[in-house]
């Protein structure tokens, strides 16, 4: 690494070379390009890139994800009963947090 100052009438160069950190996580990660996912679906074949991006940025502001949910509910359940983790204590406590009322 250089540093160049006023004195010597330079540029101040942090750095000459690009350091790349990256993080390993072990979560699994979803990531959905909205853009493809029109693009690629048998109605959306034909539509330009203005009206894929329109119907794109109306999915970003309106789509669920209420089934994927359900889905991971029904296989955390079934995991569950089969190494005998009883969960009736969370049934219904919806996705993690209650909202509670203040008197």
């Amino acid at each position: 690494m250089r540093f160049l100052t006023k004195e010597n009438q330079g540029v101040i160069v942090i750095a000459q070379s690009i350091l790349c950190i990256m993080t390993i996580y072990n979560d699994c990660k979803i990531i959905i390009n909205l853009n493809q996912l029109v693009r690629d679906r048998p109605c959306g074949r034909d539509l330009d890139d203005e009206h894929v991006d329109q119907v794109s940025n109306d999915l970003r502001r309106r789509m669920t994800f209420d089934s994927l949910f359900e889905q991971v509910d029904c296989a955390i359940w079934d995991y569950c009963d089969e190494v005998g983790i009883d969960l009736k204590e969370s049934q219904g406590s919806g996705f993690g947090f209650q909202i509670t009322e203040e008197k």
